[in-house]
């Protein structure tokens, strides 16, 4: 096996949509529902790149104005944090049911978040908390109000 062919397996033809390359032969299409969590309404956090395609949602609404690659990339980790709006939630997941390259995109960066997040925090040596201490202190006492 090899690069994830197994022998005798052809390599599918993949053509370049922008600078992500899809498959040709689009058969692992069906949605991952159960990948992906319930959609907020919330706004309290919200990035420029949500911002800038909430005026395009009713154009993806209705089919007219799809997502892009670049669009859904862009708000991932919203989405992952549950932080879109409705409609740019559904806009992203119709956009991820029907494209690989995005999904396997949203997976690398599932992985990675939860990496990082195992890692934890590194002891802070002893001599730099003492040190800590008594400038805090120090600094106290200069400024007590």
């Amino acid at each position: 096996m090899r690069h994830g062919l197994a022998r005798g397996e052809r390599r599918e033809p993949a053509v370049r949509v922008g600078r992500i390359r899809r498959c040709a032969r689009r058969r692992d299409l069906a949605p991952e529902p159960e990948r992906f969590g319930p959609v907020s309404n919330s706004s309290s956090v919200r990035s420029r790149a949500t911002e800038a395609l909430l005026p395009r949602i009713q154009g993806m609404r209705k089919g007219v104005t799809p997502m892009t690659c670049e669009d859904a990339i862009a708000i991932l980790g919203e989405f992952l944090d549950h932080a879109l709006p409705a409609g740019v939630g559904e806009a992203l997941e119709a956009h991820l049911s029907g494209c690989a390259p995005c999904r396997a995109y949203l997976r690398t960066y599932e992985k990675t978040r939860w990496l990082v997040g195992r890692m934890g925090r590194p002891e802070m040596p002893e001599e730099l908390k003492t040190r800590l201490r008594a400038f805090l202190l120090d600094q106290l006492t200069k400024n007590p109000g």
